[in-house]
Formats: structure tokens, C-alpha cells, sequence
């Protein structure tokens, strides 16, 4: 269960970077991809405000040759507010900086997504590791550094606990949330690929 809460998703936190800007990262290594014959979509599952009543709708769908789409529509309805996917994974991310998402939306900067990370006592204690960031209207790299992981929530508030254990991450999610009017209504974000970056 989620709820908008009083936990500040800053997005300085996140970089978004078009390819013609983009400085190569020195390592970048691919968690998922969403091109080609990848099997990585079927992975992802939907989790939305239907849990707490409700109507906002959100999942991944494949998008031709230009990777995978998280799309969907967030509705005030029934106090509602945020739609999101999730998937299961077993990595050890200890080695890197951060994690990165090559993405664009077609709505451009007018929305706001959040990336979610979840190691194995989040799992447990229904807590969440959430970063801010947008997307432009062509592809890009957004990086986020594993340091911007800092501000652990409980159904949109924020609790206590020890840091994200980079090592024992179990879970990958994407997010929107209500907040401005902005955030209401039709989304879409493209994503090509999923990875850990170092320097």
C-alpha cells in the first residue's frame, strides 16, 4: 500500500541527460533491457492505488522496437493517487555508484517518476527507497546515485531504519505519484534499458 506522504522526493538527486549530451559513464553494466527478444518485460508486475480503494491504473507494456512502456493514468478518484510496477530481483549492487535508467517520456519534463529500490528487509517491513527524476521527450540516461537512496518511507511517510543494503537488493520499481496537477491523468515512460553505473 502506498499514499502520498510528507517525504520529500528531492530531484536533484537524479541526472537526466540526453544521448547528444551524455558523458559515457566509465562502467555501465546492464540489469535489464527491454529491446530485442529480451524476456526482461514479463518480470514486471502492477501494483496501483486499487489497493487502498483506488482507480488510478498503471503496468508495462512492450513498445515495438523502442523498448517498454510504463503507462497508465493516475485518478484523484477515491482518494487515490499513484500507479506503479514492480520486479523481483537478486543483485549486488555493492561495486557501483548508482543505478540508471535509459528512458524517455512524451509528455517531456511535465511529469515526474520515481525509482524505487528494495532490498531484502524492505520486503519484510513493507519499506521503500524512492528517487525522483523526469525524463525528456527523446532518450536519455538518467543517473541516480545509490547515496540519493537516503530517506526510507512506510506508506508515504518516513520512518527510521538502517541504510539501503546494496548488496541484498530484491526488488526494482517505477512510480508516479499525485501531487501537482501535472502528475494527474495520462502517462507514459519509455524505457530502454536498466543498469548500475560506476564513476
Amino acid at each position: 500500500m502506498e499514499s502520498e506522504g510528507t517525504v520529500d522526493f528531492a530531484l536533484a538527486d537524479a541526472v537526466y541527460a540526453s544521448e547528444s549530451e551524455d558523458s559515457a559513464c566509465r562502467v555501465a553494466e546492464a540489469r535489464m533491457t527491454f529491446v530485442g527478444d529480451s524476456k526482461d518485460l514479463t518480470r514486471w508486475r502492477s501494483l496501483n492505488d486499487g489497493v487502498m480503494g483506488g482507480m488510478s491504473d498503471g503496468f508495462m507494456a512492450r513498445r515495438g522496437d523502442e523498448g517498454a512502456s510504463f503507462m497508465g493514468n493516475v485518478s484523484l478518484e477515491r482518494n487515490g493517487g499513484f500507479a506503479s510496477v514492480r520486479a523481483m530481483v537478486e543483485e549486488d549492487a555493492s561495486d557501483f555508484d548508482g543505478v540508471y535508467v535509459d528512458a524517455k517520456s512524451p509528455s517531456g519534463a511535465t511529469k515526474k517518476f520515481l525509482f524505487i529500490l528494495k532490498d531484502d528487509e524492505c520486503l519484510r517491513e513493507q519499506i521503500n527507497f524512492k528517487v525522483a527524476f523526469e525524463a525528456g521527450e527523446e532518450y536519455g540516461r538518467v543517473k541516480i546515485p545509490f547515496a540519493a537512496f537516503a530517506r526510507p518511507e512506510r506508506m508515504g511517510r518516513a520512518c527510521l531504519r538502517e541504510p539501503l543494503r546494496l548488496a541484498k537488493l530484491r526488488e526494482f520499481g517505477l512510480m508516479i505519484l499525485k501531487g501537482d496537477a501535472a502528475q494527474v491523468g495520462p502517462f507514459e515512460l519509455v524505457v530502454r534499458e536498466i543498469g548500475f553505473y560506476r564513476g
